[in-house]
């Protein structure tokens, strides 16, 4: 419970530094909009040309689109702000002081690296946007589908944490990695594509170094049961995910030795 307290605190400051710089967020929110809604356009041209993309349709990449945007926001604002105020901490030294305080580091980490007014206000209306557009009752999906697609989401953004920090881990043993941490971008520039169409080779890597492929595109595939072989992704996903959680562990392991031989 103590942990759930500090975790509040961190979370109440940051939403009270937020609020101090509130007009930083509009210019933002404009520019992803029309992001968004520029690409609504381009779906909309392209099926009102070809009727299907291999058995997706119109409606079905509208929602590919929306579990799209909840894996980009879920990335960009949790998953990769705090492996770059780790590189940044430990190049300064200013890790030494999260080392010291009483509380678990990696909790620390995250916490004092998310913006939580800002991911609401740059996220909520772009995705309130495609639940609108959205003809829920065209999809095919059931409550069973739905919640295996969920593991198979959350199993993705356990292997995205580890291949992020697997990004910053040189900062502890090359005393930088600023250029690696940003590579996460490059790779969330293929998520939107029906899954089962992929390549095998495609397909391991989203188990991978493409896990915004596996929360996208495969999540989808197993939600609206676009596969018989959505069990087999489910299985390899947790799989994924529980040795992705042994990586993490073991090499932030090494990097705390690293760090306190390096400090010592």
């Amino acid at each position: 419970m103590r942990w759930l307290g500090i975790l509040l605190a961190s979370l109440k400051f940051r939403i009270q530094t937020e609020l101090a710089y509130i007009g930083n967020f509009w210019l933002e929110l404009v520019s992803t909009f029309f992001f968004v809604l520029t690409y609504i356009v381009f779906i909309d041209i392209l099926f009102r040309r070809v009727g299907e993309v291999a058995a997706y349709d119109k409606n079905d990449f509208l929602f590919m689109s929306l579990v799209g945007q909840l894996t980009f926001y879920t990335v960009s604002r949790i998953l990769a702000p705090p492996m770059g105020r780790l590189v940044a901490t430990v190049r300064t030294g200013e890790f030494d002081l999260t080392l010291l305080k009483p509380a678990p580091t990696r909790l620390l980490l995250y916490s004092s690296s998310w913006r939580p007014l800002y991911m609401l206000y740059t996220s909520v209306p772009n995705i309130a946007i495609y639940v609108w557009l959205i003809e829920w009752q065209g999809l095919v999906m059931t409550w069973s589908s739905l919640a295996m697609g969920a593991v198979v989401w959350l199993c993705g953004v356990v292997i995205f944490s580890t291949f992020m920090f697997m990004l910053a881990y040189p900062v502890f043993t090359q005393g930088d990695a600023t250029d690696l941490v940003g590579m996460w971008w490059s790779t969330m520039s293929m998520t939107e594509f029906p899954y089962d169409k992929l390549p095998s080779a495609i397909k391991a890597l989203s188990l991978s170094v493409l896990p915004g492929l596996l929360m996208t595109a495969g999540s989808t595939q197993v939600i609206l049961n676009k596969s018989d072989t959505n069990h087999l992704l489910l299985g390899a996903s947790i799989v994924g995910a529980i040795f992705a959680l042994i990586v993490y562990s073991f090499f932030w392991s090494r990097a705390m030795l690293n760090y306190s031989s390096a400090s010592s």
